[in-house]
């Protein structure tokens, strides 16, 4: 396509007259050397201040006919307007979905753990992406998440007193760290996004219902002589071996179970007795990967290490 080199900024009609029979004069020498049709491109057009950073913007634009020159111009500072009057990246935030997954990615940027990002995404998805993802987020008031909220606890408090050992989706007991993973949405929205207020600032979170059963989280000197008896009586076989032998290395090393089970056989150093920690096991519905962790040598007795390494047909 052939075109004429024309940079003028267009602010009045007269300059547009002018370009007009400019064009006008050239037109027979303006063919395609295909199909010898004829058009025009103007570079250079005006189409205002860019808002963020202050610079003029200009665009270059092409028509066919001479007529259609006024409308396309018209047309591209329009389209600039529409665009919130800049060239840079203009994020558009309609319902609360679309201000969660943005503060999401920001939080994705300094959480290093696989696990945390997984369960606050959990969050998102299964309580308040369902609940407020359509609203407008100026539109959602305190009243709406306090009711949200009791009606949260009133549903946990019915899960554990049932006695279901894993809650339905929508009614697990940590509906207070939901609450607080939505107030800090509010609050990038307030930072990033021009929101005045934060409906969360003012709602009451409900106790978190407690469970009759009692669960042992610690095992004292007492217990752990029973579960260690208990370990010595069990059968002698492979599956019971195996399990000995995870639970004392555990108990031996305080490791965590997932860093026990990330561990390969490269991390084991039969040399030093040591055990090389430098990853995790991160768990989704139905998928389980890797996860990066600080690099961490942890020192074990050497029987211990003997066991291990009998335990993969390896030598001593």
């Amino acid at each position: 396509m052939v075109t004429i080199l024309a940079y003028f900024n267009i602010h009045e009609e007269r300059q547009i007259w002018k370009l007009k029979q400019l064009f006008i004069m050239a037109k027979k020498s303006l063919k395609n050397q295909k199909d010898k049709s004829i058009s025009y491109t103007l570079k250079g057009t005006f189409l205002g201040k860019d808002i963020k950073t202050g610079k003029q913007v200009t665009t270059t634009i092409t028509v066919k006919t001479l007529k259609q020159l006024d409308r396309a111009i018209i047309q591209a500072r329009l389209e600039f307007e529409k665009n919130g009057s800049t060239r840079e990246k203009v994020i558009v935030i309609d319902t609360l979905e679309d201000l969660a997954e943005e503060w999401f990615k920001s939080y994705k940027t300094w959480v290093n753990s696989h696990n945390t990002l997984n369960r606050v995404r959990g969050y998102l998805d299964n309580y308040i992406i369902p609940k407020f993802g359509d609203y407008k987020p100026d539109k959602i008031e305190y009243a709406d998440i306090q009711l949200w909220l009791n009606d949260l606890a009133k549903k946990s408090k019915e899960s554990i007193e049932s006695g279901i050992k894993r809650a339905d989706k929508g009614s697990a007991k940590d509906f207070g760290a939901v609450i607080h993973k939505l107030k800090d949405i509010f609050d990038y929205g307030i930072t990033n996004y021009g929101l005045i207020t934060n409906p969360v600032s003012t709602v009451k979170i409900p106790p978190k219902p407690k469970s009759n059963k009692q669960r042992i989280m610690v095992l004292h000197d007492d217990g752990l002589v029973i579960w260690l008896n208990y370990l010595e009586s069990l059968d002698n076989n492979r599956a019971n071996r195996r399990f000995k032998l995870i639970c004392n290395t555990l108990l031996a090393s305080a490791l965590r179970i997932n860093e026990l089970l990330a561990l390969t056989i490269d991390d084991l150093d039969f040399e030093n007795s040591s055990i090389n920690v430098s990853k995790t096991l991160m768990w989704k519905t139905a998928n389980k990967k890797m996860g990066q962790k600080g690099k961490l040598s942890v020192k074990l007795h050497q029987k211990l290490m003997q066991e291990i390494a009998l335990s993969l047909s390896l030598p001593p």
